[in-house]
Order: structure tokens, then sequence, then C-alpha cells
């Protein structure tokens, strides 16, 4: 049997493969759209891999720059 539960709140929308959206991608819309993420170099190096990822399937330009503390992401076209 199933229990009925009310107002439990919807989870965040999730892609075709089941993961959740981790990083703002698809609301960088304009070309200049940036943003910084202060992280590890190895999670900089997985936002610049999902950012050629994404890129890739959706037509659009990202570039990425390092730093000491992450990582910056602009939508170049």
């Amino acid at each position: 049997m199933f229990e009925i539960v009310k107002n439990i709140p919807i989870p965040s929308v999730r892609t075709a493969g089941g993961r959740a959206i981790k990083y703002p991608f698809r609301n960088m819309v304009d070309v200049g759209d940036s943003f910084q993420a202060v992280v590890s170099i190895d999670e900089a190096k997985q936002i610049q891999r999902a950012a050629a990822a994404f890129a890739r399937r959706n037509g659009v330009k990202f570039t990425t720059r390092r730093s000491d503390t992450g990582v910056g992401v602009w939508r170049i076209a």
C-alpha cells in the first residue's frame, strides 16, 4: 500500500540523465553573462569540462579562467 502525503515540496528540476542541475549554464542567455565559483582546482577543472560539454550540446560558447581561488565562466557566443 502507498501512503498519501500532502504539502511535500517538489524537488529541483533534474536533467534527462536524472542528475540535478549543478551549474547555471542554461541561465546564461546573453553574451557576457558570467559566474565565479570559489572552488578547489579539481572542481575548477570539473566546471571547465562541464562548460565545454554543455556548449558542445547546445551550440553556445564559453570561456573559463582559473585563479587561485576558483574559476570564472563567461558566455562568449
